[in-house]
């Protein structure tokens, strides 16, 4: 490929957001500016989630954590890290599987239901079945425990419509079922800490 000379540096004036490099090539010298560089801002908190329900939306105790924190990864790639921690003091188990809702700070972020490892899946509300394991985001990892004997690292995300999910629970020789009213419901002693990657719309 020859060499191209230019006079001048361009003024670029589009998105500014991602990372750009201008080539000012003057002769046999070859030089490059960067014009603008970020690789995304550190992590954004969303603040305390308070989940909803397929029926009735359950209420939230004392915690001593609470939080969805996210991350842009790329343009359309997010990171999403939840903690949780009852604390003794419960609030209600309302009714059905709980549904948690993407980051709304500073704008509402929605999956991209289109991609095949994000497809909406809203079957199986309250029942134990195998089929949540071939529904849920594959970058999901976590750990759930109670402060018995009760512990699953088999813990994702499932996703219920654009804006929200379900938090599938496996328990090898016991249950695979959601978060709700009948399985780790908000009247219990328990706590976990969640993260996945999705693509937005």
């Amino acid at each position: 490929m020859a060499n191209t000379k230019i006079s001048a540096l361009p003024t670029y004036t589009g998105d500014t957001t991602g990372v750009y490099a201008v080539m000012n090539d003057s002769g046999n010298t070859t030089t490059y500016k960067v014009l603008n560089s970020n690789l995304g801002p550190s992590w954004v908190s969303d603040g305390a989630f308070f989940p909803g329900a397929t029926t009735t939306a359950p209420t939230v105790g004392v915690t001593s954590k609470n939080n969805m924190s996210y991350y842009q990864i790329g343009p359309k790639l997010w990171q999403v890290v939840m903690s949780f921690q009852t604390t003794g003091q419960f609030g209600n188990a309302g009714s059905g599987d709980y549904l948690f809702r993407l980051p709304t700070t500073p704008a509402a972020l929605n999956f991209d239901t289109t991609k095949p490892w994000q497809t909406i899946y809203t079957s199986n509300v309250g029942t134990s079945n195998i089929a949540f394991a071939q529904n849920t985001i594959p970058s999901g990892s976590g750990m759930i425990s109670d402060n018995g004997t009760s512990v699953s690292s088999n813990f994702q995300p499932v996703v219920w419509d654009a804006a929200r999910f379900r938090l599938m629970v496996h328990i090898p020789g016991v249950k695979t079922q959601c978060m709700g009213s009948g399985f780790w419901q908000l009247t219990a002693n328990y706590g976990f800490n969640i993260t996945f990657q999705f693509t937005s719309t």
